[in-house]
């Protein structure tokens, strides 16, 4: 963990996006038919002037055997039509088409994971054989991550910019009365938009209190601060291949789940398996913003435990933002020391020892008296103090996964 202290400092400074352009198309007009729930999953926010440039398209899996297009309707929701571990679809991303090269790439989660949910109770393990990443043909330096179960979800980066892509819910899809094929297509549409991916290097737009919402519209650089002392690494994660592990403990409060259950149809099960893997696509999009930078080394991201956080235990009667951090922090201290209801210290190579905690939350995240405009918040220089390497996060989708990659980054 002092190696990962040194470089996470220098994370963010990479990580940290622009937010999406504010230049908005004409056509489509998808937005119109939203819901809050469906914005935020979709383009990343739920404020109509903050609407990012977007459009829609139909991707296309490409059998490079035959030489011909593979129908999107049966590949991408069958998970594939291709043999082996590698994929090959057709893009379009606005206007311009692209073939996405990619390879199955399950290390997002550990060898260990444990999904809870809903009312503590333990999920079986799920597939991963649909997480990829890889590259865009013919445009060096370019990078991808997604998930190909149930339409794609995921980013891709690409000539300076990001492209997150998302499978146009069902119910939406009825409603704006946009066709399940396009230009002949057969196939899902699927919404892409862009931001600029840009480094950031303005310190304005975060505080002591958390990084705001507009700070997507801001340049920011995160503060360098001097680092905790480290716990020791029996595991010796820096190897001489220079990869960095970090193991994650994600927990999602119950709003939050919900909200991103509901815009997927199916049983029960299919939608909390949909749930599952779009959260495990937000660490998947994170790890691959870490590693576009020339960092001389590479980070594992590992999700360890996934857990779903019935009701507002760690919530504040006024919302505090601050407080519910606070709680949150110390909750998962003793979760991370604690086996069997017995306190002890778990050595650093455990099993069910994490890293770093994660908490997504549904609910606005607000200061006392002020503003709910927080996107995120973290103890400043918690990464190697085990009771504050713990950040709180707003979900916005895949949106989510540039505002962690700062909070984790920064620490």
């Amino acid at each position: 963990m002092r190696h990962a202290a040194r470089i996470l400092v220098f994370f963010a400074s990479l990580v940290w996006t622009a937010g999406p352009s504010c230049t908005m198309r004409v056509s489509p007009r998808i937005h119109q038919h939203m819901t809050r729930d469906e914005m935020k999953l979709h383009l990343g926010t739920d404020d109509l002037l903050g609407i990012p440039e977007y459009d829609v398209f139909v991707p296309q899996e490409v059998d490079l055997m035959k030489s011909d297009l593979a129908s999107s309707a049966g590949c991408l929701h069958d998970r594939g039509c291709g043999d082996g571990d590698r994929r090959f679809y057709s893009v379009q991303l606005f206007g311009t088409k692209h073939l996405l090269n990619l390879t199955r790439d399950m290390s997002v989660a550990a060898a260990g994971l444990r999904v809870v949910g809903k009312n503590g109770e333990v999920a079986p393990r799920t597939s991963l054989d649909c997480f990829f990443t890889g590259e865009v043909k013919d445009l060096p330096g370019s990078s991808v991550a997604l998930s190909t179960c149930d339409g794609l979800h995921g980013v891709v980066v690409a000539s300076g910019e990001d492209f997150v892509i998302t499978p146009l819910s069902a119910g939406l899809s009825h409603r704006s009365r946009h066709p399940r094929s396009l230009d002949g297509q057969a196939g899902r549409p699927h919404i892409v938009y862009r931001r600029s991916s840009q480094t950031l290097d303005d310190v304005s737009a975060l505080s002591e209190h958390g990084l705001l919402k507009d700070a997507a519209a801001k340049p920011l650089h995160p503060r360098r601060t001097k680092r905790g002392a480290a716990r020791s690494n029996s595991r010796n994660r820096l190897s001489a291949s220079r990869r960095l592990t970090i193991e994650l403990a994600l927990f999602v409060d119950r709003n939050a789940w919900d909200k991103v259950e509901s815009l997927h149809e199916g049983s029960a099960e299919e939608r909390f398996q949909w749930a599952t893997t779009y959260y495990l696509s937000v660490i998947n999009t994170v790890q691959l913003l870490y590693n576009r930078g020339s960092l001389g080394h590479r980070v594992q991201l590992a999700v360890l435990r996934l857990r779903i956080i019935e009701g507002n235990e760690f919530a504040t009667d006024n919302n505090d933002t601050e407080k519910t951090l606070h709680n949150f922090c110390k909750w998962q201290h003793t979760q991370n020391h604690g086996y069997n209801n017995i306190m002890y210290d778990l050595p650093d190579d455990h099993p069910e020892h994490w890293d770093h905690a994660v908490f997504i939350t549904g609910m606005e995240m607000c200061r006392p008296g002020q503003s709910c405009a927080i996107a995120g918040m973290a103890p400043v220089s918690g990464m190697c103090s085990e009771d504050r390497s713990c950040s709180l996060n707003e979900d916005s989708g895949l949106g989510s996964a540039f505002l962690l990659g700062h909070e984790i980054g920064h620490k």
